[in-house]
């Protein structure tokens, strides 16, 4: 007998849950995804190569975005990567974030990975500091 490790939808059809999301919060954080999804085995990094909103009501369509995909069923649990508070635009701060996935998905696995801006603008994009479970 064949077992099926998925999941039933609320609206009937099935999913299977088997990548962890590799969300850059920030553009600059795009080579630091990269690099651990080229690392780690069954991630999926999503890579905006474009701007990050030119106006608020874009920023604030990209963050619904972003967030949306993050508690897509098909998603088993995220690392999301950003840079301290106080860096890059307020609707893409970290703990923003945080909440709009927490909502949408509560009890996801969800990993926070904060960069200095000072290590993302000089230095290697992975000495950073990790905010999340010890794995």
């Amino acid at each position: 007998m064949r077992e099926f490790l998925g999941y039933e939808r609320a609206d009937g059809s099935a999913g299977i849950r088997n990548l962890v999301l590799i969300l850059p919060a920030t553009r600059v954080t795009n080579l630091m995804a990269q690099r651990i999804e080229s690392a780690v085995v069954n991630t999926k990094a999503l890579i905006n190569t474009g701007e990050y909103g030119r106006t608020i009501s874009d920023r604030e369509r990209l963050f619904t975005f972003l967030t949306g995909i993050a508690t897509n069923p098909n998603v088993t649990g995220i690392v999301l990567l950003g840079v301290q508070e106080g860096y890059g635009y307020a609707e893409f701060q970290l703990d923003r974030m945080v909440a709009a996935i927490n909502r949408g998905a509560p009890g996801k696995p969800l990993a926070v990975v904060e960069a200095a801006a000072e290590t993302i603008a000089f230095s290697d994009p992975l000495d950073v500091y990790y905010q999340g479970p010890s794995v």
